[in-house]
């Protein structure tokens, strides 16, 4: 799980080097997160966290978010890693 948390991190940091778009990084970001903290389990914790590298990927295709953003973004992800670390 410590190698997952660091790729994670790794994406996260490109991601917002990269950029995209609020209305769509936040708000998908924020949904997974929430997905994450419902699991009763860690199998879909781990499911939610793939999802999250998926989505990360792809919305690293657009402009460069504002530093706001980016930090909604981070905060979203600590939380979601948080819930799936819970379930350990």
């Amino acid at each position: 799980m410590k190698n997952f948390k660091m790729i994670l991190a790794a994406v996260a940091l490109s991601i917002v080097v990269a950029g995209c778009s609020k209305s769509k990084a936040v708000g998908e970001i924020n949904k997974l997160k929430d997905e994450a903290c419902a699991c009763k389990d860690l199998a879909c914790g781990e499911a939610v966290s793939k999802k999250m590298l998926a989505t990360l990927e792809d919305l690293g295709k657009g402009s460069e978010p504002s530093e706001s953003d980016q930090k909604a973004i981070m905060k979203s992800m600590e939380e979601l890693e948080a819930c799936v670390g819970k379930l350990k």
